[in-house]
């Protein structure tokens, strides 16, 4: 017998919405179901999640299970601006990649001036090496990270406690923390013109997003029972990168 996942109340196995506050069901399949066992917990859908929907108790809008009956949470829907947001990057990511792929299919030696050239296999090889490897930078190109850069600088942070914590996870989960971290090593490969210039700025914009997003958190919903884990989560991050 399911649970409300609004208010907990117990409903029967039919119900399509709870009938004492009107919320629809998730997906649920019942715990111990056939398929699942005591060491793999059923899997529940949801949105916004106040009660688990196998046992009635109340859990976390962050938790990953439920920490009353084991049961999984997952698949969970990122909020609508969000989840565009999120697929608009991957668009950009992934014409970016296609791009490579194209040029490693298409790879050749080098014609022209490079055939004509003396020098032995070892030393043209090394020359081809490198030709390629600047035809793969070429393919996915300075402009892919511009265009992301754009993107993350135009968003603006959400107002709501779901779309936030949706923002901040999907900021932490993009920082790449080599080029994200703080130091002085950083600060002299993030000058205009150096190798790793674009991938510095793309880490610092995911930075500064992230802190605008956490400063908003802290400031619209400091009281709120989801706050602690998105502070212990924004907190645990900003050390990793050396800036707390």
């Amino acid at each position: 017998m399911p649970f409300c996942m609004n208010c907990g109340k117990k409903l029967p196995d039919e119900a399509q919405f709870c009938y004492q506050c009107g919320t629809p069901l998730g997906s649920v399949s019942p715990f111990g179901a056939k398929g699942n066992s005591s060491n793999n917990p059923s899997l529940i859908q949801y949105e916004t999640m106040l009660k688990c929907p196998n046992c009635g108790s109340s859990i976390g809008r962050l938790d990953a299970a439920c920490p009353y009956c084991g049961s999984q949470i997952a698949k969970r829907e990122a909020s609508s601006t969000v989840r565009k947001f999120a697929e608009e990057l991957s668009r950009i990511e992934a014409e970016a990649v296609e791009r490579v792929e194209k040029v490693e299919k298409e790879e050749t030696r080098p014609t022209g001036f490079w055939s004509s050239l003396t020098t032995s296999d070892s030393a043209l090889d090394d020359v081809v090496e490198t030709w390629f490897e600047k035809n793969i930078e070429r393919a996915y190109g300075s402009k892919t990270f511009e265009r992301k850069i754009s993107l993350i600088n135009a968003f603006p942070i959400p107002n709501t406690v779901e779309e936030i914590t949706e923002f901040i996870l999907l900021a932490i989960a993009n920082i790449d923390v080599k080029y994200g971290k703080k130091s002085k090593k950083n600060t002299a490969r993030g000058r205009p013109g150096t190798m790793y210039y674009t991938d510095i700025k793309l880490a610092t914009t995911w930075v500064n997003k992230l802190e605008q997003a956490y400063s908003k958190a802290k400031l619209s919903f400091p009281n709120h029972p989801t706050f602690p884990k998105i502070r212990s989560i924004y907190e645990n991050k900003m050390r990793e990168l050396d800036r707390l």
